[in-house]
């Protein structure tokens, strides 16, 4: 009963770590010599490419109302319409990179041969 309890707990660490490493990592600058505890209001930025594009605007609706909700949970921050301490902005990157690849495989109908790409032969 120990035994499969403490095999149990290793294989879900190790498939949770192989889980969690798969994640995309996130870019951030902060300036280290700013003191984030002496603002109290922020705002948020705004965006005339967002305007135009309403495609965005779910996204952009999505992205301010995660990080409103973290700020007001986390920091006790309060979101203003004037005068902010801070005002807010963000870029996102999404990248689509499909490769695809192929290496023809040509065949004798009487023998059935292929050739091999890797080996450099006729199997």
């Amino acid at each position: 009963m120990k035994n499969t309890f403490k095999t149990s707990v290793a294989a879900l660490f190790l498939s949770s770590f192989f889980l969690l490493s798969c994640a995309s990592t996130a870019h951030i600058e902060k300036d280290e010599n700013v003191n984030f505890n002496e603002y109290k209001t922020y705002a948020w930025e705004d965006r005339e490419d967002v305007k135009k594009d309403k495609s965005n605007r779910l996204v952009e609706d999505q992205v301010k109302m995660a990080v409103d909700e973290q700020l007001q949970k986390n920091t006790g921050w309060r979101q203003v319409k004037s005068n902010p301490d801070l005002i807010l902005s963000y870029d996102l990157m999404v990248d689509k990179t499909v490769s695809q690849r192929s290496d023809a495989v040509y065949s004798n109908p009487q023998v059935r041969s292929y050739y091999n790409p890797y080996t450099r032969r006729v199997v």
